[in-house]
């Protein structure tokens, strides 16, 4: 593994409804956090087939990690209640077990797809900045504007990097800090 790649596992989330036919919904959630996060070039991404291992299992998240060869881990539980549905995630380092980023997010139960799809995306990217890692290419990236593109990207290579300049048709990063 490089030194320089940082490396992480999504574990299963915790079903906290303790209703077996809920299993579902978190299952999702960590599948789409996975997928969302894969699509970060410079972030090695454990497998979901490698972290459902883990589901339901007391080992410590030390041992978890140097098992999985991992850096980071992210865990967390999923509530479903009625109509509401609770997701709170943590980023933690697994060398010292230290909390990196910590969130809850709530929300109405409407369509279980498009609500796993959103607080992946924002969990995703709540994880890619707190890393600092760089993401992929503009030509990987769903949508088509700018701004979408720039905000997940570290300010330090934002104006520096000429393949982005040439990208949106621009020769210099000046250009690009005036489009923006």
């Amino acid at each position: 593994m490089a030194a320089d790649i940082p490396s992480i596992a999504v574990l299963p989330l915790e079903n906290f409804s303790r209703n077996p036919e809920q299993e579902y919904f978190a299952d999702g959630m960590a599948d789409q956090l996975i997928t969302n996060l894969a699509q970060t070039g410079a972030l090695r991404v454990i497998s979901r087939t490698s972290a459902m291992h883990y589901k339901g299992t007391k080992k410590s998240l030390f041992d978890i990690a140097r098992e999985l060869q991992v850096d980071k881990v992210v865990e967390g539980a999923a509530t479903l209640t009625g109509s509401r549905v609770r997701i709170t995630v943590q980023l933690i380092d697994a060398r010292n077990d230290r909390h990196l980023w910590a969130e809850s997010y709530e929300r109405d139960l409407r369509d279980v797809v498009s609500l796993q799809n959103e607080l992946a995306l924002a969990i995703a990217a709540q994880i890619r900045q707190e890393l600092a890692v760089r993401t992929a290419p503009v030509s990987r990236l769903r949508s088509d504007t700018t701004a979408a593109y720039f905000p997940i990207r570290p300010a330090s290579t934002r104006y520096n990097d000429r393949r982005s300049c040439s990208c949106f048709g621009l020769r210099t990063p000046s250009q690009l800090e005036r489009l923006l």
